[in-house]
C-alpha cells in the first residue's frame, strides 16, 4: 500500500510540493474527509460544515514552512503570483466537483454557489500570509482559532481580503528578494 501511496503522490508536479509533503503524511484521512464533502452535499448546513471542515484541513497543508534551500531553489524558477496561480488550480481541481454536486443536488440553494469565490480568497489569504510570515528560523506558522475567523469574515467580506492578500504579497515578494539574488 504504501508503494502505490508514494507511485500516486509522485505523479504530482513540483510546484504543490505542499500538497505532496501533507498527502505523503496522511492521504487517507484527506480521501476520507473529500468523500464526506461529497456525501454532505445534500443539504446546505452539512456541506457548509464539511466545506470548514476542509478548509481546516487545507490550513495544515500551509502551516509548514519548508526549509531555506528549498525556499530559495522554488522562488528563483517562479514567482509569488504563480505559486498562487498554481495553488489555486489544485485547490479548484479538487473543490468544484463537491460544488457542482452541491448546485445540481440543491437547486433551491444556489446561493450558496456563491461562496466558490470566498473560499477562493481564504485560500489565497492562507498562502500569502504563509509567505509573508516566512522565516528559516522557524518550522509552523501558528493559525489560532480567532485568525482563523477573522480571515473566514475578510473574505466574505472580499474587498479586506483582496486588499490583505496585496499587503501580504507586497512583503512576500520583499522577503524573497532577502533571500533570493534574482
Amino acid at each position: 500500500m504504501d508503494i502505490l501511496q508514494l507511485k500516486i503522490i509522485d505523479l504530482l508536479p513540483v510546484h504543490i510540493f505542499e500538497w505532496k509533503s501533507a498527502l505523503r503524511k496522511n492521504i487517507f484521512s484527506y480521501l476520507i474527509l473529500y468523500i464526506l464533502l461529497f456525501l454532505s452535499s445534500y443539504h446546505p448546513f452539512t456541506y457548509i460544515v464539511m466545506l470548514l471542515l476542509v478548509l481546516s484541513s487545507f490550513i495544515e497543508i500551509y502551516k509548514y514552512l519548508e526549509p531555506k534551500e528549498l525556499y530559495i531553489s522554488y522562488f528563483q524558477k517562479f514567482s509569488l503570483i504563480e505559486k498562487y496561480k498554481i495553488s489555486l488550480k489544485v485547490f479548484n481541481v479538487i473543490i468544484i466537483p463537491p460544488f457542482i454536486l452541491f448546485g445540481f443536488i440543491n437547486t433551491l440553494y444556489s446561493e450558496f454557489l456563491l461562496l466558490f469565490f470566498p473560499v477562493n480568497l481564504f485560500i489565497l489569504e492562507i498562502i500569502s500570509r504563509k509567505y509573508k510570515n516566512y522565516s528559516d528560523n522557524r518550522r509552523i506558522i501558528e493559525f489560532n482559532p480567532v485568525l482563523l475567523i477573522i480571515l473566514l469574515i475578510k473574505s466574505i467580506l472580499i474587498v479586506p481580503s483582496l486588499y490583505s492578500i496585496r499587503n501580504n504579497t507586497q512583503i512576500a515578494n520583499k522577503k524573497i528578494s532577502v533571500y533570493v539574488s534574482n
